[in-house]
């Protein structure tokens, strides 16, 4: 990368007091302005795509410059995430929409994140 660049974080949540609400809520905002700047959103997975939605939302009432996704994995195609917002979308890998996936800081009810090996159970 031949410019300055900056990390920042967002943190994004689709439940508020345990329960599921309808529109992402940012519960930690970016701490600089991304006017016309290049933006690249690392999410480990895109699953219904309500949080990925929420975010896309976000910086585009700042105005970025260009809005791009990489994710881990993705129950959902690169078709439905430029549909939400972003420029370019790389994912690691497509799972099926039953699939479900935890460890290495994914969670399954806020539990296996310190595992040190993703486990996929397919149903």
């Amino acid at each position: 990368i031949n410019s300055d660049i900056k990390i920042d974080f967002i943190t994004v949540s689709t439940y508020e007091n345990n329960q599921k609400v309808k529109d992402p809520i940012v519960v930690h905002n970016t701490k600089y302005d991304y006017k016309n700047s290049l933006v690249y959103v690392i999410e480990d997975i895109v699953d219904s795509g309500a949080t990925i939605h929420g975010i896309a939302t976000h910086f585009t009432q700042l105005q970025v410059h260009s809005l791009n996704l990489i994710s881990l994995f993705s129950k959902k195609s690169k078709v439905v995430c430029r549909s939400l917002g972003f420029d370019k979308v790389i994912i690691g890998k497509y799972l099926e929409e039953q699939d479900f996936v935890y460890g290495y800081g994914l969670d399954d009810c806020e539990l296996h994140r310190n595992q040190d090996y993703i486990s996929l159970i397919i149903k």
